[in-house]
């Protein structure tokens, strides 16, 4: 891929080592002709890859984090790269100057799960859709720990624009805000009944304390009453003989 993309452009947008096959044919001896006239196709394997022109996690997370209701959550900026894993399989089909990937690219990534479809044209111009799924990790990151989610939450999208510079589009953010919104508003129900029932659970003990205390003070007082009154029939007993 990085070596299709140089003839659009001088600038690394890939970095990493690629270990494949590749077989291309077209018309023409200037970049201008090959953009248009390429064909052939792309098959390996991505060593240690990375996707230099954005960081493709912050670039859901930080318009989600916006989308969420005030103070929920904090941004994230897309500025930095993208890791692309230990080793990414790629399988292009290049027809004309639109290359086609024959099976989605797919990253697994600590922040979340990356998946792409769709291609590119030879001049630069990205044509990819498909998911960024982000971790619960990366959720209760954003939301400075309000939400941990038990599933990942996943934001369908689309990536246009130069490789070099690229552009997020159609980003549905919908679902996933909801889902946030939802388990914010569940977990602060579920904390205030917490602290409610602690509270009730304390109150019930400094009660049943305060009983105990009472009973014992009050059996203490009665028990001594008891021993004087004994006491003092004794001594004024009149005696026998």
């Amino acid at each position: 891929m990085a070596q299709a993309l140089t003839l659009a452009t001088d600038r690394k947008v890939l970095s990493g080592a690629f270990g494949g096959e590749f077989n291309f044919s077209g018309a023409g001896t200037d970049k201008e002709d090959l953009t248009h006239s390429l064909s052939g196709s792309l098959q390996g394997h991505l060593i240690d890859g990375k996707f230099l022109a954005k960081d493709l996690i912050g670039s859901v997370a930080g318009p989600l984090a916006k989308a969420l209701p005030r103070g929920l959550a904090s941004g994230k900026s897309d500025d930095g790269t993208t890791s692309l894993g230990k080793d990414l399989a790629l399988s292009v089909s290049v027809d004309k100057g639109y290359a086609k990937l024959n099976a989605p690219i797919k990253v697994n990534l600590p922040e979340g799960q990356i998946s792409l479809g769709g291609g590119f044209r030879l001049d630069g111009t990205l044509d990819l859709a498909g998911a960024i799924t982000l971790a619960p990790t990366t959720v209760s990151a954003l939301t400075n720990g309000k939400v941990s989610p038990r599933e990942p939450i996943p934001v369908n999208l689309k990536i246009g624009g130069a490789a070099w510079k690229p552009v997020v589009t159609d980003m549905d953010l919908s679902a996933a805000v909801g889902s946030i919104a939802k388990q914010a508003a569940t977990g602060a129900l579920g904390r205030f009944f917490h602290r409610r029932k602690r509270a009730a659970a304390a109150t019930l003990a400094r009660r049943t304390e305060e009983r105990r205390r009472k009973s014992q003070t009050t059996g203490s007082r009665r028990g001594q009453e008891a021993l004087e009154g004994t006491l003092r029939s004794l001594a004024f007993s009149p005696t026998s003989g």
